[in-house]
C-alpha cells in the first residue's frame, strides 16, 4: 500500500510548488494532519529541498500494538528532530561525601500596600478609589475659585465614598498645596471611565447632586471629575473638616500674619479689648469691559464705609484691615472723615489699615484670621466666611 501512495504523493507535492501560495498552505495543513495521524516523523529541511522519501519514512513509523506496553523504535539520527539525552549524575569520589543539596527557602507573603497622604500614592487601586476636583484648573483660576472647588469636590467625595486626588498631568496652578499645608494624592490611570459632574451653569448650583443613590449608581466603577466653578453656597454646607484638613495655612505663613498683627496692636488698645475685622476690596480686573459685561460689579467706597459703620455700631473698638488689589483707590476713598462725622475718634474707638502684603496666601490669612469679613466681589473674599 505504501508503494501505492508515493506517486501520488510526490504528484501532490508538485502541485502545491506551482500554485499560489494560499492553496499551498491550504495543502500544507492538509498533509501535515495526514502525516500527524499516521505517526509519521520527518525533517523540515528534507521536505523543503525535496530530499525524502516516502517508502522510507513509513518504513521507521512502527507498528500499532494493542499490547498494553508499546513497542518503541528508534529513529535514524537523520530523521530525529531532538535528540533526548540523561542528565549525568556525578558521583563522590573514594574517601569524600557527598555535600547536602541545598533547601530552598519557604515563600514568605509580603506585607500589605498601604496608600500613604503624600504626592504619590501605591498602584494598588481601583477605578472608583478616586475624585478628580481639579481638573479645570488648568484654565489658571485664582485661590478662591480653588477653594469653591475643592469644597464641592469633598461634598461629592462624601457622597460618593471616595478619595480627593488630583489629575497627575496637572502640576502647576496648584495654589492650594502652595498655601496650605496639605498634599494630595495624584492619580495618573488613563485606562478608567470617566463619570463628569458639572456645574449647570455660573454661580449656580447643580441640585441633581443630592440625589445620592442615583449618583451612586452612575459613577460605579468609575472615576470621577468635577468641571465647572461650582461658586455657590450650598457646596461649602460641610465645611468643618474643610477647616480642618484641607485648609490648614503652612506654619510660615500662619506665622507671618501673628507677627503682623502684633506689630499693628494700637499702642493704647488691649488685644482682649478690640475686634480685629478684614475688609476685602476687589477692583483691577473686575473693573475691564468683559468683566463689566459678564456681569461683574464692584461696589464704590460708600458700601464698604457703612458697613463698617455698623460693624462699630455692634462693638467699642475695631481695627480693620483692608486688603485689596487697589492700594492706591482704598487710600483715597476709604478715609476716616465719615467715622469722625459720627463721634467715633480715631484713638479711641477704630483703626484703619491697608495690608501691607503683596501675597494672595497672605492676603486670605488675614481675612481668614479676623474675627469678622466685610467681603465684596469674589470668592477670594467670600471663601474666608464660607470655610473659616
Amino acid at each position: 500500500m505504501l508503494q501505492h501512495l508515493t506517486s501520488p504523493l510526490k504528484y501532490l507535492f508538485q502541485w502545491i510548488k506551482n500554485n499560489p501560495w494560499k492553496w499551498n498552505l491550504v495543502m500544507i495543513i492538509a498533509f501535515a494532519l495526514i502525516l500527524l495521524n499516521s505517526r509519521i516523523y520527518i525533517s523540515y529541511h528534507e521536505l523543503i529541498r525535496g530530499e525524502w522519501n516516502v517508502g522510507e519514512v513509513f518504513k521507521f513509523n512502527g507498528a500499532r500494538t494493542t499490547t498494553s506496553t508499546p513497542t518503541t523504535k528508534s529513529l535514524p539520527s537523520k530523521y530525529q528532530l531532538f535528540k533526548a539525552t540523561t542528565p549525568t549524575i556525578p558521583t563522590a569520589s573514594p574517601g569524600t561525601t557527598t555535600p547536602p543539596r541545598p533547601t530552598t527557602p519557604p515563600r514568605t507573603t509580603p506585607p500589605p500596600r498601604t496608600t500613604a497622604n503624600t504626592s504619590t500614592y501605591s498602584p494598588t487601586y481601583k477605578c472608583d478609589d478616586f475624585l478628580l476636583f481639579a481638573n479645570s484648573f488648568k484654565d489658571g483660576r485664582g485661590l478662591g475659585n480653588q477653594i469653591f472647588n475643592l469644597a464641592a469636590g469633598h461634598l461629592f467625595a462624601k457622597m460618593t465614598k471616595r478619595r480627593l486626588a488630583l489629575n497627575n498631568s496637572i502640576l502647576n496652578n496648584i495654589g492650594l498645596e502652595e498655601v496650605f499645608d496639605y498634599h494630595y494624592e495624584r492619580f495618573n490611570q488613563s485606562n478608567c471611565q470617566f463619570y463628569t459632574i458639572s456645574d449647570l451653569h455660573s454661580l449656580g448650583y447643580n441640585p441633581d447632586v443630592e440625589k445620592n443613590s442615583e449618583l451612586f449608581n452612575l459613577t460605579a466603577n468609575k472615576t470621577i471629575l468635577t468641571n465647572g466653578f461650582f461658586q455657590s453656597w450650598k457646596y461649602t454646607l460641610d465645611e468643618k473638616p474643610l477647616r480642618n484638613v484641607y485648609l490648614n495655612f503652612k506654619t510660615d505663613i500662619k506665622s507671618s500674619i501673628e507677627n503682623y498683627f502684633t506689630s499693628i496692636n494700637p499702642a493704647n488698645w488691649r488685644a482682649s479689648t478690640f475686634t480685629r475685622v478684614g475688609v476685602h476690596v476687589r477692583r483691577g480686573d473686575v473693573l475691564t469691559d468683559s468683566k463689566v459685561k459678564f456681569g461683574y460689579t464692584t461696589p464704590k467706597a460708600s458700601y464698604f464705609i457703612n458697613a463698617m459703620l455698623y460693624i462699630l455700631s455692634l462693638y467699642k473698638r475695631v481695627q480693620f484691615i483692608i486688603v485689596t488689589n487697589d492700594k492706591i483707590w482704598a487710600e483715597k476713598e476709604i478715609q476716616p472723615k465719615p467715622f469722625l462725622s459720627r463721634n467715633y475718634t480715631t484713638q479711641d474707638n477704630f483703626n484703619i489699615l491697608i495690608s501691607t502684603f503683596d501675597s494672595a496666601a497672605h492676603d486670605l490669612a488675614i481675612l481668614a484670621m479676623c474675627h469678622h469679613t466685610i467681603i465684596s466681589t469674589g470668592t477670594f473674599g467670600w471663601s474666608p466666611v464660607a470655610m473659616w
